[in-house]
């Protein structure tokens, strides 16, 4: 596997621990009060969503391209 599709995998990953982070720790309370944290969850989520849609796109791309040229 390329590195590039694996570490946008590791940062997709990252994103949504992050995600999770938010909605469910204490400590999250200091630094994103109120609604502010699911708010924060939330686009978090739906930029991952997004990162992992273009990353699909990309392999598919690359894959049409390694098997195209042959």
């Amino acid at each position: 596997m390329n590195t590039t599709i694996s570490m946008s995998y590791v940062m997709i990953g990252v994103m949504l621990l992050l995600a999770v982070t938010c909605v469910f720790a204490d400590s999250a309370e200091q630094w994103l009060p109120g609604n502010r944290r699911f708010v924060m969850a939330g686009v978090l989520v739906v930029y991952t969503g997004v990162r992992w849609y273009r990353l699909q796109v990309f392999k598919k791309r690359l894959h049409e391209e390694q098997h195209g040229s042959n």
